[in-house]
């Protein structure tokens, strides 16, 4: 499969919530060009890793995904627990963990989880569009910073527990 279609699907996977964060909630447009990059350059690498450690199981990569994700959270962005306690910290970690192993999943025919994953996005997509209907307020806010991250968790749950029966170990 390569290295550069997974980074572009799973970099355009996470800039799906940025879009959501920045349009809907923040009205911050500018940080998208910047988080594109970082998303870039970190997917690119993780992609990279995974195909020079293809043995490692998924867990392994989620973990490491997570991990990786909190770290610049909490000492580039200011997300930490300490910095900003009000930032939903299992939301963030679901998150980083997911999306850069589902830009694999999500080009992978062979994958069962594919369809289900494909649906799910789609699904959400149309969730969050409805808070562009919601007038500029805290509801709207809350619509963008939470319906849209609920698929993350959602995907890492699936990721651990839906078949894989059939699909090849990702390279």
């Amino acid at each position: 499969m390569g290295v550069i279609w997974p980074t572009l699907v799973s970099t355009g996977l996470a800039m799906w919530l940025e879009a959501f964060y920045r349009f809907g909630a923040t009205w911050a447009p500018e940080i998208l060009a910047g988080a594109t990059a970082v998303y870039l350059v970190w997917n690119g690498l993780f992609h990279w890793l995974r195909r020079a450690l293809p043995r490692l199981p998924e867990l392994s990569w989620l973990i490491f995904a997570g991990l990786v994700g909190f770290a610049f959270e909490w000492f580039a962005v200011g997300n930490s627990p300490w910095g900003n306690p009000d930032a939903l910290q299992s939301g963030m970690f679901a998150f980083h963990a997911v999306y850069p192993l589902w830009g694999a999943i999500l080009l992978n025919r062979s994958d069962r989880r594919r369809i289900t994953g494909l649906w799910l996005v789609a699904a959400f997509t149309l969730l969050g569009l409805v808070g562009f209907l919601l007038p500029v307020g805290e509801w709207r806010t809350g619509w963008f910073l939470f319906v849209p991250l609920a698929l993350f968790p959602i995907l890492l749950v699936y990721t651990l527990i839906g078949p894989k029966t059939g699909a090849p170990p990702l390279r």
